[in-house]
């Protein structure tokens, strides 16, 4: 078998090579469908976890009402624990979430997650009325989280 096409004898292509080079392009071409996949789930993981948030926090202040208007040591030992068990389901929702979120919205994050800190503990351990915790605990859900 000759190779070379100048030659009398008839020129037969070597196809070997043809294979490899197909398989390198649907390699190429399965990474880029996997990397634009990540992406889209990544997208959709951060808002998952953004609702899954705001959905404890809402919990949080739905229970607010069946509560006593001021938390106050050991007599209401059963509410605090109650809200406690609350914000501890809000507490894991924002470190999930505070993982995924994108660089520029992680202040403002920050920034309401303090407020509802804050506002969680003057209620369950400094005698702040619920209805003052409510305002804030609402304030935080209303904000444009997405």
């Amino acid at each position: 078998m000759n190779l070379n096409p100048q030659s009398t004898v008839r020129f037969i292509p070597d196809w070997g090579s043809l294979g490899d080079w197909l398989a390198g392009v649907s390699a190429l071409l399965t990474f880029i469908a996997a990397c634009v996949a990540m992406n889209a789930w990544r997208i959709q993981e951060r808002q998952r976890l953004v609702l899954q948030w705001k959905a404890d926090l809402l919990d949080y202040t739905y229970t607010l009402p069946y509560l006593s208007e001021q938390l106050i040591w050991p007599r209401d030992k059963d509410h605090i624990d109650r809200i406690a068990g609350k914000f501890y389901v809000c507490i894991r929702s924002y470190m999930l979430m505070i993982e995924y979120v994108k660089p520029d919205r992680l202040e403002f994050y920050k920034r309401i997650w303090s407020q509802v800190h804050a506002a969680h503990d003057a209620y369950s351990m400094k005698g702040q009325s619920r209805a003052a915790t409510n305002e804030v605990f609402v304030q935080a859900y209303l904000n444009k989280f997405l």
